[in-house]
């Protein structure tokens, strides 16, 4: 069910409260649901978590709040604007909303979005041309060397944290829960297929080091189309289980 109600109001750690305009959710993930609110004369996006894991983790919540009284590093980041009070026994944060006609990362590289409803399509996904392909390299690439440059590491880059516009390249960072001050760990450690070997072996916790090998794996499937380590060796493996995957993504990867 969802959580809220159209109308409800969800009191913010700035004293003042956002508004739910849509009780059925824009979205929902392992951590949350993602609300259409109305703040400060706006429309902004709530995250609302549902996991049990975040909502009894105080630290996480403490660095969430901190992230939120200072500017972001970068525009193109959809950090967080305010943290909601205590209430329903969770909490959530406002951010900035996605340009409706975005897409995720993850989509352009299947090269289509599927529909929702009874009948699905699929709606093509490409960019406009290979200016477009740079500009997003290029955006990408700024709004880590920023974040870095803050003393903060991002440790979850994957295709979905990314939300590009096809026609520009523009591109948005999304997610932006999990940043902490560079050595810092609350237990995201990332997504298969772009946490650096050292994070899939836990020598490490990610780190500003783990963020450049993800993001180097985001570049690599932005020009490429492919994984980075996806060759025959992983081809002729029946089922990428955990253990295959360990074998193949940190002790014996093979870059193709």
């Amino acid at each position: 069910m969802p959580s809220f109600k159209k109308g409800e109001p969800v009191s913010l750690n700035t004293g003042k409260s956002a508004i739910i305009l849509n009780e059925k959710p824009l979205g929902s993930g392992g951590q949350g649901e993602v609300y259409l609110v109305s703040y400060d004369g706006a429309e902004y996006a709530l995250k609302w978590y549902t996991s049990m894991k975040i909502r009894t983790n105080p630290d996480f919540k403490e660095n969430l709040m901190g992230n939120a009284r200072i500017a972001s590093p970068n525009e193109r980041f959809a950090w967080p604007v305010a943290v909601t009070d205590d209430y329903k026994g969770s909490y959530g944060y406002v951010m900035r909303l996605l340009p409706k006609e975005n897409y995720e990362f993850s989509d352009f590289l299947r090269s289509y979005k599927l529909t929702k409803g009874d009948s699905p399509k699929k709606i093509p996904v490409r960019m406009a041309d290979f200016g477009c392909l740079l500009n997003s390299a290029f955006q990408i690439v700024e709004c880590f060397m920023d974040l870095h440059r803050l003393g903060k590491s991002y440790q979850d880059l994957n295709d979905g944290g990314i939300s590009m516009n096809m026609s520009t390249g523009d591109i948005i960072i999304c997610d932006c829960d999990n940043i902490a001050s560079d050595g810092k760990n609350f237990g995201i450690n990332g997504k298969q297929g772009y946490m650096a070997p050292e994070i899939i072996l836990h020598q490490n916790p990610p780190n500003v080091y783990s963020d450049r090998f993800s993001l180097a794996v985001i570049l690599f499937k932005l020009f490429f189309r492919d994984d980075p380590f996806w060759g025959r060796k992983v081809n002729k493996c029946c089922n990428l289980t955990d253990y295959n995957y360990r074998k193949f993504y940190a002790e014996e990867p093979v870059f193709i």
